[in-house]
């Protein structure tokens, strides 16, 4: 990946495809998220949690809390999917 270098097993450098493609990968993942099993929604929300330890830098065990979602203006798997459901349901309705 470009802009990124392998420390260990650890990003050092938030890749520029990632950064770049979010609202892509926002609008995608609200379609299939719903229909993964409980399982794949906790590994979701464990690689978001460890970004959150990566960027504050946390400590690897640190427990994440809602705070740290606000520093980081981000919202944990579930409420981002539902909140981009809804950016839909009120683009539909307002013919946006």
């Amino acid at each position: 990946m470009s802009g990124t270098r392998n420390v260990k097993g650890i990003f050092t450098t938030m890749p520029s495809n990632i950064i770049k493609n979010q609202n892509i990968y926002g609008s995608i993942s609200s379609f299939w998220y719903n229909g993964l099993t409980k399982h794949w929604k906790s590994k979701l929300q464990s690689t978001q949690n460890k970004l959150v330890r990566f960027v504050l830098k946390l400590d690897h065990r640190a427990h994440i809390e809602h705070n740290h979602f606000e520093q980081l203006n981000w919202l944990p798997v579930k409420d981002r999917v539902n909140q981009i459901i809804l950016c839909h349901v009120f683009k539909l309705r307002h013919g946006l």
